[in-house]
C-alpha cells in the first residue's frame, strides 16, 4: 500500500511541477493552490495522512466531517502493516465503500529546535540575589531538555473517482509556524496547516 500512496504522490508532484509559476495561486495564509478544486469534493471522502499518528489522523477526519463531508480514514479501509494492496484491490475497496474523493496529505518539511530549560525555586533566587545568608544545601535547581516543532509544511492532493484517481485535480501547499513555544508539537502545527487549507477550500467553493 505504501507503494500505491507513493505512486499517487509522485503523480501529484509531477502534475504540480509542470504547472507554470503563474498557475500557482495564493488562496490563504501561506496556502497556495495548483489546479482546479471548485466543486470537486463529493461524498464520501477518504483521507490519507500516512505520517500522522492515530490521534492526528482521527482529528484530521473530524475536520472534514465538520464541513458536512462523510469522511473515512485510510486506516478504516486499509489495515496498517497488513501488506501491499494491488491497484485493483485499492479501486475495489473505494468503490465498495462508495468513496468519490481521495485526499492525500503528505509532510513536505518540518523543523525542530532544542534547548535546555533551567529554573530555580524562589528560595534559591532570593538566596542568590538577596542580602541574607541561606543554607546552600537547601537550594533547588530544575533543568530539562526541551525539543519542539518550529514549523510544518504539507501538501494536500485531491483525487476523484471520475478518472479512477489517476491524477490529482488540484494540490494545496501550506505552511504554518509554531505559536505555542515548547508546548507546540508537530500535531499542533500540522492541524494549523490543515485548518487553513480547509478554510481556503471553503472560500473557493471546493467543498
Amino acid at each position: 500500500m505504501n507503494k500505491l500512496i507513493c505512486f499517487l504522490i509522485i503523480t501529484g508532484l509531477m502534475v504540480a511541477s509542470v504547472q507554470s509559476v503563474l498557475a500557482q495561486k495564493k488562496v490563504g495564509s501561506r496556502i497556495y493552490k495548483y489546479g482546479i478544486l471548485k466543486d470537486q469534493f463529493e461524498n464520501k471522502v477518504l483521507v490519507s495522512f500516512e505520517e500522522a499518528d492515530p490521534k492526528l489522523k482521527n482529528k484530521t477526519v473530524k475536520y472534514f466531517e465538520k464541513k458536512d463531508l462523510v469522511s473515512l480514514s485510510w486506516d478504516d479501509l486499509f489495515i496498517p502493516g497488513s501488506g501491499e494492496y494491488s491497484e485493483e484491490e485499492f479501486l475495489n475497496a473505494l468503490e465498495k465503500n462508495k468513496v468519490k474523493t481521495l485526499v492525500v496529505i503528505k509532510v513536505v518539511d518540518s523543523h525542530e529546535v532544542g534547548y535546555n530549560y533551567t529554573s530555580t525555586s524562589a528560595y534559591n533566587s532570593i538566596s542568590r540575589f538577596g542580602n541574607l545568608e541561606f543554607n546552600e544545601g537547601s537550594r533547588e535547581t530544575y533543568s530539562k531538555d526541551v525539543t519542539y516543532t518550529t514549523d510544518v509544511s504539507l501538501t494536500m492532493s485531491v483525487f476523484t473517482a471520475k478518472d479512477d484517481y489517476m491524477k490529482p485535480v488540484g494540490v494545496l501547499e501550506g505552511k504554518a509556524y509554531n505559536s505555542w513555544g515548547e508546548y507546540g508539537s508537530f500535531a499542533h502545527v500540522a492541524r494549523k496547516v490543515i485548518r487553513r487549507m480547509l478554510r481556503s477550500l471553503d472560500k473557493m467553493e471546493a467543498l
